[in-house]
């Protein structure tokens, strides 16, 4: 009977082992995957706009076509000639500058 009880309790023991692993690692890796920062871009009239910390995978379009850009978050910016994120994809990493006409942003981490 002594030998069951040992077996219940080291079974107890390493399952809360394993839920403290998994829990202590879901936060650390949801922080890992989130885009920070702005991506400042110029418009076309002359307007200056920023993209406040995007969300990964979503097409931004831009409020009239724009001419230049600044990456300022930790993701890799691709800007696009079309509204829809589809046509002639140019990346801008971090920390870089697009220096020529788009109508919409997408960012993806690397």
């Amino acid at each position: 009977m002594h030998i069951f009880r040992r077996i219940a309790l080291c079974t107890v023991a390493a399952a809360s082992s394993v839920l403290l692993v998994g829990a202590t690692g879901i936060p650390a890796s949801a922080s890992e995957s989130t885009i920070t920062g702005s991506f400042e871009y110029s418009d076309l009239l002359g307007g200056n706009n920023r993209i406040v910390d995007p969300s990964e995978g979503t097409c931004y379009y831009v409020t009239s076509t724009a001419l230049s850009g600044f990456n300022n978050t930790n993701a890799r910016a691709t800007t696009y000639t079309d509204l829809n994120c589809t046509l002639l994809g140019t990346v801008v990493n971090p920390g870089n500058a697009a220096v020529f006409p788009f109508a919409s942003v997408r960012f993806t981490l690397p």
